[in-house]
């Protein structure tokens, strides 16, 4: 135990030291009074999850392939989303709004996160530019996440993207 005073609080804490015959440890629980985790580095890190839309056709019928993808950037001003390389992806039913929580979501500037939504916004009834969720990352801090909506089809024929949500840390 380090510095055994004032164990009955959480507040005046005065750290110590402790030895372990080859490190001598310095511990001061002021170091970082907010607890917050660190951001990533960049000058405004985003990821933002957006759908893809594939329209297929053979000449008979039309299929489609839907998606959703994530893409980490610390360029935001210069994001091209259909450019990108993609972090993330897992396969949807149609393009229709993110689901209230989406696990596993992975590459968000070498970490995993949670997407959760904000109980009591709905999508439809947000904005673009409220906060509608949040990614609760494994190392990173959390980040708010922002409705977009932005859509429009990319060089490629066939293929339409969807801004959903754009995430960055406060």
């Amino acid at each position: 135990m380090i510095d055994g005073c004032n164990t009955d609080t959480e507040t005046k804490k005065q750290g110590g030291r402790m030895d372990s015959e080859c490190l001598l440890f310095n511990v001061d629980p002021n170091s970082n009074p907010d607890g917050k985790p660190p951001k990533p580095s960049g000058t405004d890190p985003v990821f933002v999850i957006f759908g893809t839309e594939i329209v297929i056709n053979d000449g008979d019928s039309t299929f489609f392939s839907y998606s959703m993808s994530g893409y980490s950037s610390n360029d935001w001003l210069n994001f091209a989303p259909c450019d990108v390389t993609l972090d993330w992806n897992i396969s949807t039913d149609d393009l229709s709004p993110p689901p209230d929580s989406i696990d596993g979501i992975t590459g968000v500037f070498g970490d995993n996160c949670k997407y959760i939504a904000n109980a009591g916004l709905s999508w439809d009834d947000a904005e673009k530019g409220d906060i509608v969720g949040r990614l609760d990352c494994d190392s990173w801090g959390n980040a708010n996440c922002f409705k977009d909506g932005t859509s429009g089809p990319c060089a490629t024929f066939g293929v339409n993207l969807k801004m959903l949500l754009v995430c960055s840390w406060p």
